[in-house]
């Protein structure tokens, strides 16, 4: 698999990872099962550029917020994995961001055929893809891959921290 694809399917198992564990404790244990490093670690030792790209930054903070709401034990890994100025730098951020628009030009910009192979990917795009996908973690240098196993690309976007709010 080339370094866009690795990329774009770890993009779209983040944003698995979301769906999966929002509002669902039974899934957000899960992701705290295994050998270290668990699921839940992988998602906190993401290589930096997720926590400073804007493009990449809503998907991260999705993902965090959607495992560890209502779920202490989660909190506590993200807590002990991640940096509190960071963390909050990166919902800071989200939160900043005009609330009309929720485009992921990433996802968006990419056309998938259906053998999953990527027709067409802006250059921004493959660049910061082909960065993310190179990136070795802490733990592994292929600890990316394990997260989960296919993807395709959506265009949905992952929950964010608004999405997490309690509906009244």
């Amino acid at each position: 698999m080339d370094c866009l694809g690795v990329g774009l399917l770890l993009l779209e198992s983040l944003l698995l990872l979301s769906y999966f564990s929002l509002f669902h404790p039974g899934n957000q244990a899960v992701l705290r099962w295994g050998k270290s490093p668990t699921i839940i670690h992988k998602v906190c030792d993401l290589p930096f550029v997720f926590f400073s790209d804007p493009e990449l930054m809503p998907i991260l903070a999705g993902t965090l917020v959607a495992a560890c709401y209502g779920c202490e034990q989660n909190k506590g890994v993200v807590q002990q994995e991640v940096s509190m100025d960071m963390l909050l730098s990166l919902l800071r951020s989200c939160r900043n961001a005009l609330p009309g628009v929720r485009s992921n030009s990433i996802l968006d910009s990419t056309r998938m055929d259906d053998s999953s192979e990527c027709n067409t990917v802006g250059p921004e795009s493959r660049k910061l893809l082909m960065d993310v996908s190179l990136r070795p973690s802490r733990h592994n240098a292929r600890s990316t891959r394990g997260i989960l196993g296919k993807g395709v690309a959506s265009g949905k976007q992952p929950p964010t921290w608004q999405d997490a709010k309690p509906k009244r």
